[in-house]
């Protein structure tokens, strides 16, 4: 006769894109089995762990672990009932800001030309952008000076000698904040 243990197996999923794809699992006497993309990050928490066997313990998170995991013990001499077994959690994963796009550094230009200064950075939540001229706050005028594309693009159509100065975009969350700064000079 089998002991009722070595008949279960434990599985923490993942729910990615309409399919289940499962993280880790684990069959009673057998080695484990980590999913794709989850070797080497994801085990089970030590036996005495106040959060019971069948918890995991997930390491070295990234952006890409945000989203919903189910964990559900299969007992193998039993038929399974998906909609009656398991635990759903969501993983909500936050980092700072790290830009993907930056300006030059320095800029030059010819009075009277039109310049797009682009900057764009990506974290969780999604940064804000925001544009200071020699450090103070940009405003768009419906004339010469746009902010486009959710802050992303400082749009100057017909450039003066007061457009000449340095161009901070910063990017913000509530995980930190960067900036970058470039020159706009006469050519």
């Amino acid at each position: 006769m089998r002991s009722l243990r070595s008949l279960v197996y434990v599985e923490c999923w993942c729910w990615c894109k309409g399919q289940e794809t499962p993280i880790y699992i684990w069959y009673e006497s057998y080695p484990t089995h980590s999913g794709e993309g989850y070797e080497g990050r994801v085990s089970r928490v030590s036996e005495n762990s106040p959060y019971g066997q069948a918890s995991l313990n997930l390491t070295n998170i990234r952006e890409s672990d945000q989203g919903w995991y189910k964990c559900k013990v299969v007992f193998l001499n039993r038929s399974p009932n998906s909609h009656k077994n398991g635990t759903w959690f969501h993983l909500d994963v936050h980092a700072p800001p790290r830009f993907s796009i930056t300006p030059d550094d320095m800029i030059y230009v010819n009075l009277g030309d039109a310049i797009i200064l682009n900057c764009q950075a990506e974290g969780t939540p999604t940064p804000e952008i925001l544009w200071y001229k020699d450090a103070n706050p940009v405003e768009p005028n419906g004339r010469d000076v746009g902010i486009f594309n959710d802050g992303t693009e400082l749009r100057l159509s017909t450039i003066k000698t007061e457009d000449i100065g340095d161009y901070t975009c910063i990017a913000r969350n509530g995980e930190g904040q960067i900036s970058h700064t470039a020159r706009v000079i006469i050519a």
